[in-house]
């Protein structure tokens, strides 16, 4: 579901280097601990050694020699700390930097694009909102699919073209999935169109994938029409009712659909999103002109299917 409370959260350096770089912190406190021990009774020992050395005869060659030996293996574990410190920084340090850099040429790369897509709603003669106020669209939205992926569920940049019938919304749209290394940010611009007239029923298509096809062989619900092969190889069809899906899906709705390979479509009463899964629009006027005509020419099918009962 989308969360209640739906606010722009600034990006930050991965949660994991400041981990890692407190359980260096630790470490080395650890270390040095244990090397300032070792280092007490080594000196102890060498004291002894060198008092022995002072009252004995003069030392032949070879014992110098191990003595120097054993000198610089003192030194080494005098300074083990700075060594440790000087290891681990050759790779946290610029770790770190690394995601500095990277969150600040996100941040950068998000305000581009959200002044020009204000520009381009000017031209286009759109309301035009940077983090949209209230829950009323986000609300309508958290019963479709697409919405209850996911984490930290996002809307921003909303561009709204609005008529006493039909309110057409373009927003760019993000989510977190996965944890660790294996945590992504998604993000993708969705045409979300309410509209009172649409009386549709609730289900979902996306474009086909492997997986899917061994998925039906299996029995996973995959609504096929044998008498539409473009469609049904392009797309995985799933409905809360599949006859009342099969009595909407004419052909040429399904013809509307099949001209489109690659687009998510989800739909309930009143309402549906367009959508291409993980794909943000440009941030031009022809792009946007474009993609909002895809959603209008979907709209359109789809009331003219409704004029067909």
């Amino acid at each position: 579901m989308v969360p209640k409370s739906i606010a722009h959260s600034s990006c930050r350096a991965p949660a994991v280097l400041v981990r890692l770089l407190v359980a260096g912190i630790c470490v080395w406190i650890a270390s040095t601990s244990n090397v300032a021990h070792a280092q007490d009774k080594n000196s102890q020992n060498d004291r002894v050694t060198e008092t022995k050395a002072d009252v004995g005869p003069l030392e032949p060659g070879p014992r110098k020699a191990a003595k120097v030996r054993r000198d610089d293996r003192n030194w080494i574990r005098r300074n083990a700390g700075l060594f440790f410190i000087v290891l681990h920084a050759g790779w946290i340090v610029p770790m770190v930097m690394i995601g500095v850099l990277f969150h600040r040429h996100q941040k950068k790369k998000e305000e581009q694009r959200r002044t020009t897509l204000g520009e381009v709603a000017q031209e286009l003669n759109l309301v035009f909102q940077e983090f949209p106020t209230g829950l009323s669209l986000a609300t309508r939205l958290s019963p479709l699919p697409q919405f209850a992926i996911g984490r930290k569920q996002q809307i921003t940049n909303l561009l709204v073209a609005e008529t006493s019938d039909v309110c057409i919304n373009l927003f760019d749209y993000q989510y977190t999935t996965g944890h660790g290394k294996n945590r992504r940010v998604h993000r993708e611009t969705i045409a979300a169109v309410l509209a009172t007239d649409l009386k549709l029923p609730t289900f979902h298509l996306r474009p086909e994938g492997t997986l899917d096809r061994l998925g039906s062989m299996i029995g996973m619900q995959d609504i096929d029409f044998h008498d539409h092969p473009e469609f049904s190889n392009a797309f995985v069809l799933k409905a809360d009712n599949e006859a009342s899906v099969r009595e909407l899906l004419d052909r040429p709705l399904l013809d509307h659909f099949a001209s489109r390979p690659g687009i998510s479509f989800e739909a309930t009463n009143g309402l549906f999103v367009y959508f291409r899964k993980h794909k943000q629009v440009e941030h031009t006027v022809d792009a946007m002109r474009a993609f909002l005509g895809e959603g209008f020419q979907t709209l359109q099918a789809l009331q003219e299917r409704l004029e067909r009962v």
